[in-house]
């Protein structure tokens, strides 16, 4: 029987942050924790070899709603247990498993940091005055992410049925994302209706926690430690 593989990467926040360089966050990104994101250095950010990226790319996802909730497509199926993709739909009795969501690709970056590239980044002034003001919280350094490429959804509706389709994404918050047009369909007959494409946005993060340990009571910083972060990631859940 195979292992399971540790989920590493955990959901973003919400799924309107672009990847680089439209949007802030990328490789070698010090963030100040995961719900928010925000970067640290982005002004002095420590520029990572093209050589020590590692990049893939999984081209032409797609699958149904029924598929989606059963889980069987890993960060794709958190993604949309997290996240009300279709927006409002009044389905009138719609068969869900005509809706089928498709991305042109998920791409995949990683890479590994090293002692050096950690401390360098650490001691950029604009982290550093940040964590004196902060006194030495831990923070977070992105070392991967999952870009979703091109996201789009169809729905498909049998003769029998009368939808109304307001499309778009609710993030895990509740605040709609339009990222695609409104339809509202009253004629009967089999239809296919939906959006072809969309922005790009990150929609996982792997990230290594950075802390400068100090003494009980003591606001001197002592040595810098990091490691990789899975707090709150099931270890049997496949990303």
């Amino acid at each position: 029987m195979a292992s399971a593989q540790i989920r590493t990467y955990h959901l973003a926040p919400n799924f309107s942050i672009p990847p680089s360089p439209a949007g802030q966050i990328k490789l070698g990104s010090i963030v100040k924790n995961l719900q928010n994101v925000d970067v640290l250095n982005d002004e002095c950010h420590v520029e990572i070899p093209e050589g020590k990226i590692i990049r893939h790319q999984k081209r032409g996802f797609r699958a149904t709603y029924n598929q989606m909730i059963r889980g069987e497509y890993g960060i794709w199926a958190r993604f949309f247990s997290a996240a009300s993709i279709g927006g409002e739909i009044s389905l009138n009795h719609m068969n869900k498993e005509e809706i089928t969501y498709q991305f042109r690709s998920e791409d995949t970056e990683y890479f590994t940091p090293t002692t050096k590239y950690i401390k360098e980044s650490m001691n950029m002034e604009d982290v550093n005055d940040w964590l004196d003001g902060a006194n030495y919280i831990p923070v977070y350094m992105v070392t991967g992410l999952k870009i979703a490429r091109g996201p789009s959804i169809s729905i498909t509706r049998d003769s029998q049925w009368k939808p109304q389709i307001q499309l778009g994404v609710n993030q895990p918050c509740g605040v709609p994302i339009d990222i695609g047009p409104r339809a509202g369909l009253d004629e009967m007959g089999g239809e296919t209706i939906g959006w072809e494409d969309s922005d790009d946005f990150i929609v996982g993060i792997r990230v290594v926690k950075v802390i400068y340990k100090k003494a009980l009571l003591s606001r001197k910083r002592g040595p810098l430690q990091a490691e990789e972060y899975n707090d709150g990631l099931e270890a049997d859940s496949i990303v």
